[in-house]
């Protein structure tokens, strides 16, 4: 069984932090773990971040994994949204339960 390593998002998820992301990213995955993501606190989000997660759930998915979302902001969810996104990242059932609660 692979180990499962959590990364929580920053609350400002843009291109800037993209390229550190990565590299960490693809570390866990090259090394074979299973992916849990907090997106909890992440506060505004922009296409490059949201590119890169969309890489790395198809990167996971040719592994037969996917990332599981400990944690997913409104924000998150609505850049996901306007740009079509939540099926792509494992977020229709998270969105799903998310506006049950209010």
């Amino acid at each position: 069984m692979a180990a499962v390593e959590t990364i929580k998002l920053e609350k400002q998820l843009q291109i800037m932090l993209v390229e550190s992301l990565h590299e960490e990213l693809e570390e866990l995955i090259n090394g074979g773990a299973e992916l849990e993501i907090d997106g909890s606190q992440v506060e505004r989000c922009d296409t490059a971040a949201l590119q890169l997660l969309v890489a790395v759930q198809a990167s996971l998915t040719g592994r037969d994994s996917e990332i599981r979302w400990t944690g997913v902001s409104e924000p998150l969810l609505d850049a996901a949204r306007r740009l079509g996104l939540t099926n792509a990242l494992n977020l229709s059932e998270i969105r799903a339960e998310a506006h049950e609660d209010n």
